[in-house]
Parts: structure tokens; sequence; C-alpha cells
């Protein structure tokens, strides 16, 4: 899987045998309701069903019983639901930039299913959710690295009510 490294460039981690370069990656804590830079200590695999999603014309799989943050396109308000319900109706990825603190949401797709994928990712904490890169943009005159926030955790009992507003200063 993706991360979005302490550099804000995105980092593939293909396997737990491979050398990871960065130190720290972005992630969406749940409890601080906020995003910070963690450390990478340890990394796992998660084997199983996976889905292909679209974001923003970026393609990738995620495991299929992951979360994800999505925005309501009308009132603001964030949650976390299940990256498979998003194949169901029109679902809004909250979409994340170290560099913007712009509201950002884009339509997510579910393009496909796979019975059986290793994704290795970073040891996320509960109430953390990772930062996975889905592309650049130009804005203020230079890139910007554009990010969804998945998990394998629920963090509707830290942001239940919440709207964009109260996650971005």
């Amino acid at each position: 899987m993706l991360i979005l490294t302490d550099y804000n460039k995105p980092y593939m981690i293909e396997n737990l045998l491979s050398p990871v370069v960065p130190k720290h990656y972005w992630i969406f804590s749940g409890q601080m309701q906020d995003f910070m830079l963690a450390p990478i200590s340890y990394l796992e695999e998660t084997s199983g069903p996976s889905l292909t999603i679209e974001v923003d014309g970026f393609r990738f799989n995620v495991p299929a019983h992951w979360n994800i943050l999505i925005v309501d396109k009308e009132t603001y308000q964030i949650d976390t639901v299940p990256i498979r319900s998003c194949s169901s109706h029109e679902t809004y990825a909250f979409i994340m930039s170290p560099d913007d603190y712009g509201v950002n949401k884009k339509m997510i797709t579910v393009c496909g299913y796979n019975n059986h994928e290793v994704l290795c990712h970073p040891l996320m904490a509960k109430g953390q959710a990772l930062c996975h890169p889905i592309g650049e943009v130009e804005k203020y005159g230079k890139e910007l690295q554009l990010s969804i926030v998945i998990t394998p955790h629920d963090l509707n009992k830290f942001i239940d009510g919440k709207a964009v507003g109260d996650i971005l200063p």
C-alpha cells in the first residue's frame, strides 16, 4: 500500500521484507481529531478480500473490510463507513493534504473485487487512520499531494457529529 511520508511524497510498501526508507508517515488521529506524523515502528500484512477503488482517476486496492473517512457534500459532516458500502450509493471521500487546509472531497467508485490479496502497511493503533496518496494537484504555484483517509478501525466514536471544520484548522 501507499503511505504519505513525512516529506509529503507517496511511498509504496510492497512487502514486509523490503527496507523502509521513510521513518514517519501521515495519519489521522481520532483521539486528537487532527492529522499528524506517526513513526513507522512496525509493518503488518492484511490478507483476504480486497476492493479496487477509484478516487479522482487513481485506482488502487484496499482491504474489503476497511473503512474510509467520508464527507457529506451538502452538510460537510464527516463519518467513517465501510469501503464496501461505497458501491451502493454516491459517496465522497474526505481529501487531505499536509500543505492545504481547504475542504476537498472526491467521489469514490468501487471498480472491482479480489478474492484474496496481501497488502502491507504500517501498524495503526486503534483510533488511527492511514493517509493514502491518490495524486497531486497544482495549487499555490506548487504541487500538493492529495490523500484519502482509510483505516481498519471505526472512528465514529471519535468523530460522531463532527463536521470538516472541526478537524481542519
